[in-house]
């Protein structure tokens, strides 16, 4: 018998649509059984940057921008925006604080469906050597 896929949904805490997307994705996931697929859900950008989440579900309502428009590993947007405070919480323990969630879940796959969660994601891949 083979050990069920240990797949991570990767999520941030704010904006309704990508919460929408990350319920779907996991229901979908759970129906195929625990013997096939075991899905945990975790909110990058909480465990990582508590702070900045907490901002971000503030200006997410109030309509405002607040991370750096970009896309990649966190390291190439915090070059073309070194004084953001959300990066430099990012870069400080923030991405440490991913890589050692993500360590201890051992997921055979990380989906992310916010783009905020994608860039830590890819920070952690690319400080651990893997895609």
């Amino acid at each position: 018998m083979t050990s069920p896929r240990r797949v991570v949904v990767a999520t941030a805490s704010y904006g309704a649509g990508h919460d929408e997307i990350a319920a779907a994705l996991i229901e979908e996931l759970r129906s195929r059984g625990p013997e096939t697929v075991r899905v945990t859900d975790v909110d990058l950008l909480e465990r990582c940057a508590p702070r900045s989440a907490r901002l971000a579900r503030v200006a997410y309502s109030a309509g405002e921008v607040f991370f750096p428009v970009g896309s990649g590993s966190v390291t190439r947007l915090a070059g073309s925006s070194p004084e953001d405070p959300v990066l430099r919480e990012l870069l400080g323990s923030g991405i440490d604080s991913a890589s050692a969630v993500l360590d201890a879940l051992s997921p055979d796959i990380v989906v992310a469906v916010h783009p905020v969660a994608a860039d830590i994601a890819a920070e952690v891949a690319s400080r651990v050597g893997c895609t």
